[in-house]
């Protein structure tokens, strides 16, 4: 749970079909509200073998993150939800 307000910082590691750790050509992270609607597209920062942006949210509620990439032509998707509180 995180407070309203705060800048939060989202991070994921790509792991291709085998597991292993991957850099994909593209990687954006989208930001979906409760109703699963697309609220923001954000660039990633690569920061070793992770990728993070930072993103605050407006209003308290559900959210959920999806990190995209591209490796070989092929998508990548990481999903992550997250609750935005007042208190």
């Amino acid at each position: 749970m995180y407070q309203s307000g705060n800048t939060l910082r989202l991070e994921c590691t790509f792991k291709g079909y085998d597991g292993a750790v991957v850099s994909p050509s593209l990687a954006k992270c989208r930001i979906y509200n409760y109703k699963k609607e697309r609220i923001e597209e954000l660039k990633l920062n690569k920061v070793g073998d992770k990728y993070q942006c930072h993103y605050t949210p407006a209003v308290t509620g559900t959210y959920y993150a999806e990190f995209y990439g591209e490796e070989m032509g092929r998508p990548i998707l990481v999903r992550k939800k997250f609750e935005v509180s007042f208190e």
